[in-house]
């Protein structure tokens, strides 16, 4: 089906186009999913990590000036 080829190629390109560790997080989340169990107090220290990042900052001065953001994967 041609609608489903082209939302899924237009989502890969919005995830290749983010930030790499936003994408990292994000699948250690969805795999996280697979064991409901609560979080260990590591898991909540390890989901803040990014919010220390090169990218991170970059993400918001980004959004702040309207600007597209140039992520490096640190």
């Amino acid at each position: 089906d041609s609608l489903l080829s082209d939302t899924v190629y237009a989502t890969a390109e919005r995830i290749a186009a983010g930030a790499p560790l936003a994408a990292r997080m994000t699948k250690k989340t969805m795999k996280r999913l697979g064991h409901p169990k609560p979080l260990s107090e590591q898991e909540v220290i390890d989901s803040y990590a990014p919010c220390d990042s090169a990218d991170y900052a970059e993400g918001v001065r980004a959004f702040l000036a309207k600007e597209k953001p140039h992520f490096e994967g640190k």
